[in-house]
């Protein structure tokens, strides 16, 4: 029988972590799901607690060291689902994550939660996914078109994500090319031509680790400019790049540390819409940013 969804499950080098991340999924209340694990490389035990796994609902898969993006749409190529759900290695999900994204699910959306940073030391939340959040004053920012707060900032989770597999085809797969923010390139894509829809509670646990690829700020930084460029690009050759997109790519480039052009691009901004104060605001907060940091 077809399963109803399946749940791509990425790992490279996760035998610490990856039974848990298993567990999660096999303990949701819905139990009509496959998980494809894909073990992208791994040099450690692994494939081994994968395979371990006494359950058929489990398919273990294994390719040569090919990257996040790679790994999930190799999981996406293996699915029976109709509807695709990620869930990265050294993260976890609450027992009734699918049951309430089936809920709210239909096709041309994709649904998604609030998550937890989760401190496994202390064993506590020590935060949820939106911190910064910068259109405080828009009520819709997070369900329906999602496209401005997307390009202003990453507001979506990739172990959050349930997406129709016909719809994920048809905006394309994760591009290999960015070793980093693939997610959000990914949702940046999506958000051109679907909707979004946000479960408003945490769903997901997302385990801090120090050697975790999204830790290196550096690498992120260089990411993200990277995703923004590739977005600008699209929407230029759409004829959709207005001012309102441009306003909020101007945001992101704040938010990904770009000041040169957060500079530029949110000065230029201001200059076409005088009146809106806050983008002033965040035009010499961007100077002052350049400033401080030349002094350092």
């Amino acid at each position: 029988m077809t399963p109803r969804v399946s749940v791509v499950l990425p790992v490279h080098n996760g035998a610490r972590f990856v039974q848990r991340a298993l567990d999660s999924v096999l303990g949701q209340t819905m139990q009509d799901f496959e998980i494809i694990a894909v073990d992208d490389g791994s040099t450690d035990e692994t494939s081994e607690v994968i395979a371990s796994v006494q359950d058929r609902r489990v398919r273990l898969v294994s390719q040569p060291n090919r990257g996040l993006a790679s790994a999930r749409n190799r999981g996406v190529d293996e699915a029976n689902g109709k509807l695709i759900a990620f869930l990265d290695a050294d993260d976890e999900w609450l027992p009734d994550k699918l049951s309430k994204q089936l809920s709210s699910f239909r096709p041309g959306v994709v649904v998604y939660s609030d998550v937890m940073f989760w401190d496994d030391r202390r064993d506590q939340a020590i935060g949820t996914y939106v911190v910064f959040d910068r259109f405080p004053r828009r009520a819709d920012k997070f369900s329906g078109d999602l496209l401005t707060t997307l390009l202003a900032q990453s507001v979506v989770h990739p172990s959050s994500i349930m997406i129709a597999r016909e719809d994920f085809n048809v905006v394309g797969a994760f591009d290999v090319s960015f070793p980093l923010a693939e997610d959000w390139d990914l949702c940046l894509r999506c958000a051109e031509t679907m909707t979004f829809v946000r479960i408003e509670e945490p769903l997901v646990k997302v385990y801090r680790r120090p050697d975790s690829l999204s830790s290196d700020s550096a690498r992120m930084i260089v990411a993200g400019t990277k995703v923004l460029e590739a977005a600008r690009g699209r929407l230029i050759a759409a004829g959709r790049f207005d001012d309102r997109l441009k306003a909020a790519a101007a945001l992101g480039d704040f938010g990904v540390r770009d000041m040169s052009r957060a500079r530029r691009s949110l000065f230029a901004a201001a200059a076409r819409r005088p009146w809106m104060i806050g983008r002033w605001r965040w035009a010499v907060s961007a100077l002052l940013w350049g400033l401080l940091r030349g002094r350092e």
